[in-house]
């Protein structure tokens, strides 16, 4: 039985939700502000969706950068695990 507030939900949510819960609890965090000229950005992602019709998000733009930027810069793509940074490999 649950009360009127409460939503029910599946292992799956909540093993994410314990996991998420660990990670804030455990890993440092620190947050970064800076601002960014992004117009390039913005001129390329019309440029890309007028010649495509698939929907671009600037969430894809970014998961590409991302990628490119551990590419180049592999020792970014690491953990602090037991006092050590440990690199990941993929």
């Amino acid at each position: 039985e649950t009360e009127e507030n409460d939503i029910p939900t599946s292992k799956g949510w909540r093993l994410m939700a314990d996991r998420l819960t660990e990670s804030w609890s455990s890993a440092p965090h620190f947050n970064l502000v800076r601002h960014l000229d992004v117009s390039n950005l913005v001129t390329y992602k019309k440029q890309v969706q007028e010649k495509n019709s698939n929907r671009l998000t600037y969430t894809d733009l970014l998961i590409k950068l991302v990628s490119i930027t551990l590419k180049e810069h592999p020792r970014i793509n690491a953990s602090w695990i037991d006092n050590k940074i440990v690199k990941n490999s993929e």
